[in-house]
């Protein structure tokens, strides 16, 4: 178990996900306890599983990890297909976009409590990255709608492609709430116009005017609200996901992975026209930033 996933437990911020008891480390130390000890979770290669849906949410992601594992290796390496891969895949965010999430998760600040829900692929800033299966860097297994934090305990939490995979994604925002500290901020990014893709499941994407209505609802004040990744990425995605879709195969993959690599450069457009007041029309992602 990572040293700081058990400086959380120690501080009482990871909780029982139900009756929201302190845990504790038993004594074989690959399990974690309720301070009434009747309920155990288990602790799984140094990763505390604090739901109780763990084996589901595994079997109906398989697919989803199996799918990831392939696009990582085509993307790592040294190889001229693999630099066309990662040149290929990345979305440019507005400026506006990157100054709220510095809002929230000031690079020079590292003393508190971060997590980021949903996270797992990559660690950012100093955040606790909590996901529903064990891969990447993931520290925590639990559900974003029943989250294993204590009440206003968390400093910042952030939210990137998440809610859409959420069945009640209002659930997983009042859950936010009930963690943060008082000022405590979020920083949610959530795809609009984007293709149907599952972790396990995709079920709603929103508009900026959706993302804002959700937060409030919490009881959340917004901050700033806008587009994230812009209408070129949108438009380019669409376009070389039909492709690869409805023509013609064998040719389908080769003709949409052409597609990516010659249009690659006009995705860097969205730096500028993400800031456009049209921009929200045609978002592929939306961002919002939103205090407690």
């Amino acid at each position: 178990m990572r040293p700081q996933t058990k400086q959380l437990i120690s501080q009482g911020v990871l909780v029982c996900p139900s009756s929201k008891q302190r845990l504790q480390l038993a004594d074989d130390g690959r399990s974690l306890l309720t301070a009434d000890r009747k309920k155990t979770y288990p602790v799984i290669d140094g990763v505390p599983v604090l739901t109780d849906s763990y084996d589901e949410f595994r079997r109906q992601s398989g697919d989803m990890l199996r799918t990831d594992a392939r696009k990582r290796s085509s993307v790592e390496g040294g190889g001229l297909i693999a630099r066309l891969e990662r040149y290929a895949r990345r979305g440019y965010e507005g400026e506006d976009f990157h100054k709220a999430y510095e809002s929230v998760f000031p690079s020079s600040d590292s003393g508190r409590t971060w997590v980021n829900i949903g996270g797992g692929q990559k660690r950012k800033s100093h955040q606790l990255n909590l996901n529903i299966v064990i891969f990447g860097s993931v520290d925590v297994i639990g559900d974003a709608q029943k989250l294993p934090f204590g009440d206003e305990t968390v400093d910042a939490v952030c939210c990137e492609a998440l809610l859409e995979h959420l069945p009640c994604p209002q659930e997983a925002v009042l859950e936010m709430r009930r963690i943060l500290k008082p000022g405590g901020k979020v920083f949610a990014s959530t795809p609009f116009m984007q293709n149907y893709h599952g972790y396990p499941g995709h079920y709603q994407n929103f508009t900026h005017q959706g993302h804002r209505l959700l937060f409030e609802a919490a009881g959340f004040r917004v901050l700033a609200c806008g587009t994230g990744v812009g209408p070129v990425y949108t438009i380019l995605t669409l376009n070389a996901l039909f492709i690869k879709e409805f023509f013609p195969r064998p040719l389908s993959s080769w003709l949409s992975r052409l597609f990516r690599y010659a249009t690659a450069p006009l995705r860097r457009l969205d730096r500028r026209l993400a800031s456009h007041p049209s921009s929200y029309l045609l978002a592929s992602t939306t961002y919002l930033t939103a205090v407690k």
